[in-house]
């Protein structure tokens, strides 16, 4: 590295390895990672080091330019799609991430910038290589001492069930509707007699794929309050993480909470409009599972600029949760109200129930309802308050 030389750093995810060990158990996992290792060493010209260095994780280093290392990235690409592993019908795909060594690069900077553009790939969907400019923002090296720390916490929180569930009223302001109130579930995280909001560990415990794991810990614990009788809210909204959409636990995890609660409950599952627009074959394949269970689907901070009206209505949505930037601002600003409307237009053309987020007063309020929204969200409606 410290030779001023043409060389190229990549980190690669193996998209699918964790969904192959759930299905076909670790011996097929194994099969997977050697076969895609001898998709390394074939490709071995200009090469200078592979290594794995985590579950599913490689690292490699060549002798080209980050534009050849590129060429050469999508032909491992193309050749890990091909990649088939005994009984268990998947496709496999990579997500890899770029970046140019430069002289006297910090190793631990040159290799965040690698995995940071490999994460924002595999957050798209994955199958692709992300580029890192060797100027993009990374973690210095105390700072991600810090969060290694952090992370490992967040690890013996969810081994250790340190998790709280709060709940905030989803408030019903049509008269004359029969509209129920629901109530949103949120987490938050308690170390001794802290309480952490989620905005503080949620993006790093995704950051480091640990996002499926609270989800988990979520629906389970969930299932074990209705069915212990320790929770009597019947409509309730369970907010659902993009990586979760293909995981078999989370599944296994929805069908038993669905089969064991009864008709009684109305639980509905929130994704973000991000998530809709990045991971659609996944979302369309988890939605239809669930909703044949009696499940209702959200789409979370609708309006936030990613999704088209087209793309809505090809999901079978229940609810369509508008964005608290477009809401706040409707009493003052034509255009956020009239964006308000059409997105209730399109909604009540579908016989779908709105939900505005964020409401901060009574004026905003009536607004809503007069534009016809079913419901509110908001702290001014109603703060989240511990579930016991």
């Amino acid at each position: 590295i410290h030779e001023n030389l043409n060389k190229s750093l990549a980190v690669i995810d193996i998209d699918s390895l964790k969904i192959v060990n759930d299905i076909g158990g670790h011996e097929a996992g194994d099969n997977l990672l050697l076969n895609f290792a001898k998709l390394l060493e074939q490709d071995s010209q200009d090469l200078v080091v592979a290594s794995r260095i985590g579950g599913d994780e490689f690292a490699i280093i060549y002798n080209l330019s980050v534009t050849e290392s590129e060429r050469r990235l999508q032909t491992i690409i193309q050749e890990t799609e091909k990649l088939r592993v005994p009984d268990v019908a998947l496709s496999i795909s990579a997500s890899i991430g770029l970046t140019k060594l430069v002289v006297k690069d910090d190793p631990i900077v040159a290799l965040s910038r690698a995995d940071t553009a490999c994460y924002d790939i595999k957050n798209a969907g994955g199958g692709g290589v992300g580029i890192a400019k060797t100027t993009q923002p990374v973690l210095a090296r105390g700072k991600w001492q810090t969060d290694y720390k952090r992370i490992r916490s967040i690890e013996a929180v969810i081994s250790d069930g340190g998790f709280v569930l709060y709940g905030q009223p989803i408030v019903a302001i049509q008269n004359g509707q029969a509209l129920h109130n629901r109530t949103e579930l949120l987490l938050r995280l308690q170390e001794d007699d802290k309480i952490t909001l989620p905005g503080e560990f949620l993006p790093l415990a995704e950051r480091y794929r640990l996002g499926v794991k609270i989800d988990l810990w979520v629906i389970n614990q969930v299932h074990h309050l209705i069915t212990s009788g320790k929770l009597t809210l019947k409509n309730l909204n369970i907010n659902l993480g993009m990586h979760s959409l293909n995981n078999v636990e989370i599944y296994r995890a929805v069908e038993k909470l669905m089969n064991d609660v009864g008709e009684e409950w109305s639980i509905c599952f929130e994704l973000t409009e991000h998530t809709l627009v990045n991971n659609f074959v996944n979302v369309k394949a988890f939605t239809h599972m669930a909703q044949h269970l009696g499940a209702k689907f959200a789409i979370d901070d609708f309006g936030d600029g990613y999704a088209s009206y087209g793309m809505i209505s090809n999901f079978p949505v229940d609810y369509i949760k508008i964005d608290g930037n477009l809401v706040t601002k409707i009493s003052q600003e034509p255009s956020k109200k009239a964006i308000v409307s059409s997105i209730q237009a399109i909604a009540s053309s579908m016989k779908v129930h709105t939900i505005a987020e964020h409401v901060p007063d009574e004026t905003t309020l009536a607004l809503l309802s007069e534009i016809g929204v079913h419901y509110a969200q908001s702290f001014y409606t109603g703060r989240p308050m511990p579930l016991d």
